[in-house]
């Protein structure tokens, strides 16, 4: 196989790739938290890691619908809850 053959099946193996950078979910219920991400992904349990700050008591709480900000693990079957989003 010739070098420009090689070099097109390593720009074909890289299309369509998941986004696995920060993401804004939306909280459905708080207790027990559960945050839907996209149309389809729910997180609960052990697939959501939420930061401590998020339920610190100097904190506004987190209400349904309030958008949070989250970030995939390396293998995308957790996510880590860092803090609630704000729009500006």
């Amino acid at each position: 196989m010739d070098g420009i053959t090689e070099f097109a099946k390593l720009l074909k193996e890289r299309e369509n790739k998941l986004y696995s950078g920060p993401a804004i979910g939306v909280v459905q219920s708080v207790s027990p938290l559960k945050v839907i991400l996209g149309d389809r992904i729910v997180l609960t349990g052990t697939r959501l890691i939420a930061a401590a700050q998020v339920f610190a008591a100097y904190a506004e709480p987190l209400s349904q619908c309030d958008e949070v900000i989250l970030i995939p693990s390396g293998d995308g079957q957790k996510y880590y809850l860092i803090d609630k989003a704000v729009r500006i």
